[in-house]
C-alpha cells in the first residue's frame, strides 16, 4: 500500500509498525535519545524488579532510599562496571541480575548493529552520482 501524504497518520503507523526502518530513518540525535531512553526504561524496570526483594542486595547503606539503589544496582550490572560493596544475596537477585546481564549483552550488539545502520544505509548522493557515472561510463544501464 503506497503512502502519498509525507505527513499522514497512515506513514506514522507504518513507522511503528517498522521499528527497524524507524530507528534507520532518524537524524544521529533522534538515534541517541531514543537509545538514552531505552536504557533508562530497562534499567528502571529492572530495578522495579530489584525492588521486590528488599533485602536481596547486601551491603546497601542507610542513608539512601531503596529504589535508587536498587535503580544504580541495575546500572552497574548491565553496564558490567562492578559493585564495588554492593552484591547479590538472593536467589531472586541473582536471577534478575542474571537476566539483566544477558540483556545489556543483547542490547550493545543490536545498538551497534543500528547504529552502524544508521550512518551508513543511507544512500547519499555522491554514491547514487557516482554509480550513474559509472553506469554511463560502461553503458550497462540508464541512470
Amino acid at each position: 500500500m503506497p503512502i502519498s501524504e509525507p505527513n499522514s497518520p497512515e506513514r506514522w503507523l507504518a513507522h511503528w509498525r517498522e521499528p527497524y526502518l524507524l530507528l534507520i530513518e532518524a537524524s544521529w540525535p533522534q538515534f541517541l535519545l531514543l537509545v538514552t531512553a531505552a536504557y533508562v526504561l530497562i534499567y528502571l524496570l529492572f530495578a522495579a524488579l530489584y525492588s521486590l526483594d528488599p533485602t536481596g542486595i547486601g551491603g546497601l547503606s542507610g542513608g539512601m532510599a531503596l529504589p535508587l539503589q536498587a535503580f544504580f544496582f541495575s546500572v552497574e550490572t548491565m553496564a558490567t562496571i562492578g559493585y564495588g560493596v554492593i552484591y547479590p544475596l538472593s536467589h531472586w537477585v541473582h536471577v534478575v541480575m542474571t537476566l539483566e546481564a544477558l540483556a545489556g549483552l543483547i542490547l550493545v550488539a543490536l545498538i551497534t548493529g543500528l547504529s552502524f545502520a544508521v550512518s551508513r544505509a543511507r544512500p547519499t548522493a555522491s554514491a547514487s552520482l557516482r554509480r550513474c557515472r559509472l553506469a554511463r561510463w560502461r553503458a550497462l544501464w540508464p541512470c
